[in-house]
């Protein structure tokens, strides 16, 4: 029998972390390679780290996204893909870009959306939107900012021309 090398007891488990606040982060592009699956076709997955200087709180995290360009099936899939991709390499000045390897180390702004945990799959934090780090755009949410329990709406605010 193989040991793992390390004591499994006294190691602290592993957990997900929560998903990051919907908003606007400073990210540097860590991974970037091409994959390829029968269902989805040809891919650009990218890795994004948060900037640890710019969200000191939020140092380390990362998020994924995989770009489906080359769909074998649907149209509207490859389109919104590549203009992801577009999006990508104009944010990080590189808009004549033809491989993967060329987004490596980009840093631009990349909006985090919180995604709720669905049919089996984790919570996450999904990008959506990408531009270059000296363009304007709303700040994050503060660290620890959450919503509501269970997504319920706050309680509607008193009509001011109704007497108490």
């Amino acid at each position: 029998m193989t040991s793992f090398g390390f004591d499994v007891a006294g190691t602290k488990p592993s957990t997900t972390p929560a998903p990051l606040p919907t908003g606007w982060y400073s990210m540097r592009i860590i991974a970037a390679d091409v994959a390829s699956s029968e269902r989805a076709g040809d891919m650009v997955k990218v890795t994004f780290e948060i900037l640890e200087n710019v969200h000191v709180e939020f140092a380390g995290r990362k998020a994924f996204a995989n770009f489906c360009h080359q769909h074998p099936t649907n149209a509207q899939t490859r389109e919104i893909a590549r203009g992801q991709i577009s999006a990508i390499c104009h944010a990080i000045g590189k808009p004549n870009a033809t491989a993967v390897e060329e987004m490596l180390g980009g840093e631009l702004k990349v909006r985090l959306v919180a995604v709720p945990a669905k049919d089996g799959y984790d919570a996450k934090s999904e990008p959506k939107g990408f531009k270059s780090l000296n363009e304007a755009t709303d700040a994050p949410p503060a660290a620890g900012a959450t919503k509501p329990a269970g997504g319920a709406a706050a309680a509607p605010k008193q009509q001011p021309w109704k007497a108490r």
